[in-house]
């Protein structure tokens, strides 16, 4: 199966990625992707309306938003937080 980055949730002005996954895990629980080490990224989408047509069991590739220096800012949470700056699906 291939393997790419997964949309595991959406909420409000946010989607949740899982890194390097295969398909079928991109079905398991939340939990059970925390205990395999799974890169887990909540990337915050600022296009509400591309933010609707994503959804959940997408595979994306995502661009972080960069400032002038080209560096973009990771907030410290768990899962962390990035800001979107390009998000394109694949087949």
């Amino acid at each position: 199966s291939e393997v790419g980055n997964y949309i595991l949730q959406k909420e409000e002005d946010r989607i949740l990625v899982a890194e390097n996954i295969s398909r079928e895990d991109a079905d398991q629980p939340f939990g059970d992707l925390r205990e395999k080490k799974v890169t887990l990224i909540h990337y915050i989408v600022e296009d509400t309306e591309l933010l609707e047509q994503l959804e959940v069991g997408d595979k994306v590739k995502i661009t972080p938003k960069v400032n002038e220096e080209g560096f973009y800012h990771v907030r410290q949470s768990d899962p962390p937080q990035i800001i979107a700056g390009r998000i394109e699906r694949e087949e």
